[in-house]
């Protein structure tokens, strides 16, 4: 191919590739998209390099990252619940990561999109390719297998690879038969996102759910005045953003289980620091929920958790007593979640609502 023709398809490359930026500009606050972003700028930089110091090769354009780019931002635009891109996931007794193109549907769908030629693809696979080359049966293999260790409530991730070009039947017979499901790049998930809660039929009642659910202000004193100024701001807060209507809508239908702990802890605040009237509402509220003993089992996914400042004693108690029942946790405890999943990369299972305390003894009356 002739320079000129060559400059001039390095340049619709270059363009595609500005394109793509702009396109990730409102996804920017999910994880990994601005790895994405940077691995684009890096394809766009050297080919403009190689386009202005004369050297392009046809190889430069035929082997260019942006073919993929594309297709993964197409799919990355129409899916549901997205929640991260180029996401790692440890493989176990290895040193090395696997990397999940797209994670969406809240956590319970992995993508992996595959933009080469059906002949590269299908040359992979009988061994025809490049030495110590891993075919997509391979990956598909490890994909899965990594899916049922990392389970999104409790369930393992749908797989699904997206292909931007038509494989054969074998092939996409073979992958099925590993457990993942073949799509072409147009063929995208119609589902509609959900409330996480939806999966899970038990939620565990976490000590700062309670404290929120039967506080004053969560039940039409809102319009208050307090000499503390966390109290203040939380008032605000409520009025713009009411906790219990949020609570009651994950509530119906689901049944409210709680650890002793939980209960006793509640019950030595409500004592200490309730009003006549959150009392009564904690007493109502206690008798809608199933309180069973602790559990003396540490989830495996906590083994190699650290107690810190924000990992307390008491919250692991009441968040490994919601795996252990395989409940969400219904918490407003950020803090220890946060913490948990930058210890070991942990992903529990939690609905998290905003913070409220217990006010009614603290109302100025006027």
């Amino acid at each position: 191919m002739e320079l000129e023709k060559l400059v001039e398809a390095a340049e619709e490359k270059i363009s595609l590739g500005k394109s793509l930026i702009e396109e990730l500009k409102d996804l920017a606050k999910v994880d990994g998209v601005n790895k994405v972003e940077r691995k684009i700028r890096q394809e766009i930089k050297f080919l403009e390099k190689v386009k202005n110091n004369g050297k392009i090769q046809i190889s430069n354009i035929m082997c260019s990252n942006l073919t993929y780019f594309k297709s993964l931002v197409f799919v990355l635009r129409q899916v549901r619940g997205l929640k991260a891109v180029d996401y790692p996931i440890p493989i176990t007794n290895c040193d090395k990561t696997l990397r999940i193109d797209i994670v969406c549907d809240n956590g319970a769908t992995w993508i992996k999109v595959i933009a080469r030629n059906s002949k590269s693809i299908k040359d992979t696979v009988e061994g025809k390719g490049s030495y110590m080359a891993r075919s997509i049966v391979d990956q598909a293999e490890d994909i899965v297998d990594a899916a049922q260790l990392n389970p999104h409530l409790y369930h393992a991730p749908k797989v699904i690879f997206q292909f931007a070009n038509e494989i054969d039947a074998e092939l996409q017979a073979n992958l099925e038969e590993i457990g993942v499901e073949v799509r072409s790049l147009h063929e995208l998930p119609t589902k509609k996102e959900e409330n996480v809660t939806q999966e899970i039929d038990i939620l565990n009642l976490d000590v700062t759910t309670l404290i929120a659910y039967t506080s004053n202000l969560t039940n039409g004193f809102s319009f208050c005045e307090f000499g503390d100024h966390i109290l203040n701001q939380q008032a605000e807060m409520e009025r713009k953003n009411p906790v219990k209507p949020v609570l009651d809508a994950i509530f119906k239908d689901k049944k409210l289980i709680c650890c002793e702990t939980a209960v006793k802890s509640f019950t030595d605040i409500l004592n200490f620091l309730g009003g006549p009237q959150e009392k009564e509402r904690a007493k109502q509220f206690l008798e809608s929920i199933s309180i069973l003993p602790d559990t003396e089992e540490t989830p495996e996914e906590f083994c190699d958790v650290l107690i810190t400042a924000q990992v307390k004693e008491r919250s692991l108690k009441i968040f490994s007593f919601g795996i252990v029942h395989k409940a969400i946790t219904v918490t407003s405890n950020e803090g220890f979640y946060r913490s948990v999943k930058m210890q070991g990369g942990l992903d529990i299972p939690v609905f998290l609502h905003e913070a409220r305390a217990l006010t009614e003894l603290k109302e100025l009356k006027h």
